[in-house]
């Protein structure tokens, strides 16, 4: 039995040897390169959180109900507010609300007010809002939800309280990123809706 060697791209063939009666006759064998293994594809890339905003900014607490309304609902105004962020990739973002007061600057550190530094200089400090943690799983691109301005009145329990009126600011974290948003829970106008 003849034994060739066939060139792929020209189509050529060209005897190398014979092989028959249990011996082999080989005139010519060339040993080309070991390919190299091909490389594993590469790691999705992880999620990126790239924008957050808050509108209105100013806004009441909803009276009654949940945290959160469902993904793309609306609150009546003036009660409640849009919060809409974007990601790069599908992922669960974290949220949390800090509230402004009023520290004392001790150093360069703005510090809750003691008795030991009540005569320094006043300045702004924000504290996280106990039990106001909250998820939201988004997909790739723009995620808006509706957010009451409710926390978690105890720890697990369902229900919740409106935020006191005052200053606060909207934390978004995923992975390594935090991104901020001003807003400000005002008096509901008597008579508003719900």
């Amino acid at each position: 039995m003849a034994l060739y060697r066939v060139d792929l791209k020209s189509g050529a063939a060209t005897g190398i040897g014979q092989i028959g009666n249990g011996s082999a006759d080989l005139t010519s064998l060339t040993i080309g390169p070991q390919l190299p293994p091909s490389e594993p594809p590469p790691p999705p890339a992880e999620p990126k959180l790239e924008a957050l905003s808050v509108s209105p900014k100013r806004f009441a607490a909803v009276r009654g109900g949940p945290t959160l309304r469902a993904t793309g609902s609306t609150v009546a105004a003036p009660r409640g507010t849009t919060v809409s962020y974007s990601i790069s990739a599908p992922a669960t973002v974290a949220f949390a609300v800090e509230h402004k007061t009023v520290g004392r600057e001790v150093g360069k550190v703005c510090k809750r007010e003691t008795k030991d530094n009540r005569s320094k200089k006043p300045c702004p400090l924000w504290q996280l809002v106990p039990r106001s943690d909250f998820t939201d799983r988004g997909i790739a691109g723009s995620n808006p939800f509706s957010y009451n301005g409710r926390i978690r009145s105890k720890v697990l329990t369902p229900r919740s309280r409106p935020l006191a009126s005052g200053s606060y600011r909207l934390l978004a974290q995923l992975g390594g990123t935090t991104l901020v948003a001003s807003l400000k829970i005002v008096p509901a106008i008597p008579g508003s809706p719900r």
